[in-house]
């Protein structure tokens, strides 16, 4: 008897987590907070915010409790993208079919997208791993204003650059 409930509620579980994973969403949400104190209020709050304009604030809202999070704040909002993963998923796909007809943009990447700052951090990463002899990477002094790190790297046209540093 009480393995046959133990499973029961296992399986009950198991549909609840499968149900909300197969609902969850992630929407671009604009939010009237003013600039920057609005973005530390929201990040705060632990919304994801993307960025900072002088009159508002846009978010990713990805869970139910972020939405409520949200409606609790008191800003009044506006969606704009309701799905940012099919969003992104099909710009993605549109610059694939762009580059595979060889209609990149004239960036030297080809790229057709902004990157994010997680995006260049890594970038830079790799080339440091690439070229050790020749990139160094180093943090800058101030963070963003959404508190993450900055990296920049200095790059050698020989295998010995000088120590990484914003002045040198």
């Amino acid at each position: 008897m009480f393995r046959t409930m133990l499973i029961a509620v296992i399986a009950s579980v198991a549909v609840m987590l499968a149900a909300g994973v197969a609902q969850a969403r992630t929407t671009l949400v604009e939010v009237d907070a003013p600039g920057a104190a609005g973005a530390v209020e929201l990040e705060r709050l632990g919304l994801d915010v993307v960025h900072i304009g002088a009159d508002a604030v846009e978010v990713q809202v990805h869970t139910a409790h972020d939405e409520r999070r949200l409606r609790a704040s008191g800003y009044d909002s506006r969606v704009l993208i309701a799905d940012m993963d099919g969003h992104n998923r099909r710009a993605r796909e549109t610059e694939e079919r762009r580059e595979a007809r060889g209609l990149a943009s004239g960036l030297p990447t080809g790229r057709v997208s902004y990157r994010t700052l997680d995006e260049i951090n890594a970038e830079l990463r790799q080339l440091a791993v690439t070229h050790p002899r020749r990139v160094k990477l180093f943090q800058l002094p101030h963070r963003s204003l959404l508190g993450k790190r900055i990296w920049a790297s200095r790059s050698a046209t020989t295998s010995t650059p000088t120590p990484a540093s914003p002045r040198s």
